[in-house]
């Protein structure tokens, strides 16, 4: 087992004529073994309304072994095996195993987002060398209502680290997404454009 664990819920309320308010709450048990991850909790924050997404809730919870089926079902589904890195179909035992790995650890962030009470997708967000970088993945019966712009700035919004996000040449929504999130194109190498926002504050 890690020596960390973080019980994280993010829930993005959206309301017209008020200001959106996200109540972020983190604990964590710190050892002296702690990564950097560990180290870098977000904070509470409050960000201006935007009319377009007026009278939605979305919340992000973090993943358990629970959701090992939908998530799965949402990653292997033609459209997104064509927009990731690795194509081929997954196998469950694999799945499962990756899933395991993923909550124990502390350098991964994963979580569900939901909307109204209906998962919707998940976003990722994965530290290393100072920089959390972000994926994503929609359910299909959520496509095209532009709630992956959503869920990924919600997180992005409470990193106050560089973020950095990797998209397939030609994935033009994607390459969207990660810009309403604040990233910049930076450079494209074999076919994969480099998405990255400096650190906040």
């Amino acid at each position: 087992m890690a020596d960390i664990k973080f019980w994280e819920v993010l829930t993005y309320n959206f309301q017209l004529e008020q200001t959106w308010l996200l109540s972020w709450s983190l604990q964590s048990l710190r050892s002296a073994n702690s990564t950097p991850a560990s180290r870098h909790a977000a904070q509470l924050g409050v960000m201006p309304q935007e009319g377009k997404y007026m009278n939605e809730t979305i919340m992000l919870r973090p993943v358990t072994i629970e959701d090992a089926d939908i998530l799965l079902e949402w990653r292997n589904d033609p459209v997104t095996r064509k927009a990731s890195h690795n194509t081929d179909e997954v196998e469950r035992d694999d799945h499962i195993s990756w899933l395991s790995r993923t909550l124990g650890n502390p350098d991964r962030r994963l979580y569900v987002a939901e909307e109204n009470g209906d998962p919707i997708g998940t976003v990722r967000a994965d530290f290393s060398d100072g920089v959390w970088e972000l994926s994503w993945t929609v359910s299909p019966k959520a496509r095209g209502r532009g709630v992956a712009k959503r869920m990924v700035a919600v997180l992005a919004s409470k990193i106050s680290e560089p973020i950095r996000a990797e998209v397939k040449t030609g994935n033009i929504a994607s390459a969207r997404i990660a810009e309403h999130a604040g990233m910049v194109f930076e450079r494209e190498t074999d076919g994969v454009l480099h998405y990255k926002r400096a650190a906040l504050g």
